[in-house]
């Protein structure tokens, strides 16, 4: 029987320890694919620590780390970097509406391929507030456009919104 494999969505403000949240993964068994192209806030020893700075990286990082037999999961920090990357060359290859046809079809692509993944796949995001229909308002994984705006939850297995508590102990 084929094993379930959970992706993770871990959504938060700036600085709330969504990264450092990854400190105790084991650092020779995890795919870390830094998005975000900046250091972490924790003594880096990944063994496999990708940088990607264009969609193509990301896409073969994601792929190589997926068929990686000595990787048992993978990190992406984070979703919203992978996203601002994905708009910035959509912006620089289109026109017009095409623009956003890119962008949303890099982002289905993208989410297809994390679903594919036979390992645990952790990515980070940031939110926004959006206001529904009836004037609610609503914490969303940000993203541009409206096409993905408010749906890009319903992909992930976990999504937790997530924020740092001091303990006075």
């Amino acid at each position: 029987m084929a094993r379930d494999y959970y992706k993770i969505l871990l959504v938060s403000q700036s600085g709330k320890g969504k990264t450092y949240s990854f400190r105790n993964l084991n650092q020779e068994t995890t795919g870390f694919i830094n998005g975000e192209n900046k250091p972490l806030p924790f003594k880096n020893n990944f063994k496999y620590h990708g940088k990607p700075t264009a969609s193509g990286g990301v896409f073969a990082a994601l792929k190589a780390y997926a068929e990686n037999k000595e990787i048992n999961c993978i990190v992406i920090d984070s979703l919203s970097a992978v996203l601002d990357m994905f708009l910035t060359e959509a912006k620089a290859s289109k026109k017009g509406y095409d623009i956003w046809n890119y962008y949303n079809e890099l982002i289905s692509k993208f989410l297809s391929e994390v679903k594919k993944v036979e390992k645990e796949v952790f990515l980070t995001a940031h939110y926004e507030w959006i206001q529904d229909e009836n004037g609610a308002k609503e914490r969303r994984t940000k993203t541009q456009g409206k096409t993905w705006e408010g749906w890009i939850e319903k992909e992930f297995s976990i999504v937790m919104f997530v924020d740092r508590r001091l303990d006075e102990d």
